[in-house]
């Protein structure tokens, strides 16, 4: 199986739009996935912001997260297949700008 999530639009402070591809045997697209998207910034007492991916083509999850500050985040896709099998990916965004 192959995962990649991507940043769709430039990163920075304000809505972001976050595109997944799942793959699985032969490069068959898995659809179906329910995906969460989760932003954390490094800095300590910050809570998190929420978002969801949704499928807008096959083995294709498209959605936005608000990066509401500037700084450096974590956001992860934690992934739910199918089947029941979950998996998550990381994206590292150093130095988050304003426009």
């Amino acid at each position: 199986m192959a995962l990649s999530c991507t940043f769709e639009t430039l990163t920075c402070v304000g809505s972001n739009t976050i595109a997944c591809k799942l793959m699985g045997e032969e490069q068959r697209p898995l659809t179906g996935a329910r995906i969460s998207l989760q932003g954390d910034m490094s800095h300590p007492g910050m809570g998190p912001v929420f978002g969801e991916a949704k499928e807008t083509s096959p083995g294709t999850y498209t959605g936005m997260l608000d990066l509401n500050m500037r700084g450096d985040w974590v956001v992860t896709a934690h992934i739910v297949l199918s089947d029941g099998k979950t998996l998550d990916q990381e994206m590292k965004i150093e130095n988050l700008h304003a426009n």
